[in-house]
């Protein structure tokens, strides 16, 4: 037994409550003489699209939720790893301007300390 006949009951119930002689099916059968569209095909349209975004931002924010959770750990992780990173960043908000300090203050990054560092594309 496919798919398809095991929602077949679903969709024929589904198409008899879209035919009910109610508001919902008043204005379905006004959309479906205007476009051509069964009443079936529209609705069923209508909830694909719902779910697709449902979907897509439900697994947007998933993966945004993920990120912000394992890229803070994985920033802390190297800073307990690689004690110079931490006195690198510390050295570098250090020489950042303070408010009415001159905005030309000399910037030294960690490339041009000498000092190695452990993380390779910081």
């Amino acid at each position: 037994m496919s798919l398809k006949d095991k929602l077949r009951p679903y969709v024929e119930q589904l198409d008899k409550e879209l035919h009910r002689n109610n508001k919902v099916g008043e204005y379905l059968g006004q959309a479906e003489k205007m476009t051509g569209v069964k009443r079936l095909n529209m609705v069923l349209g209508v909830i694909g699209v719902v779910l697709l975004v449902f979907l897509f931002t439900f697994g947007s924010e998933l993966v945004i939720n993920v990120v912000a959770f394992v890229y803070p750990a994985y920033r802390r992780g190297s800073e307990i790893f690689c004690p110079l990173l931490m006195a690198e960043l510390r050295r570098a908000a250090e020489t950042v301007p303070r408010h009415g300090a001159s905005m030309h203050a000399e910037v030294n990054g960690p490339a041009s300390s000498g000092q190695p560092c452990c993380l390779s594309n910081y």
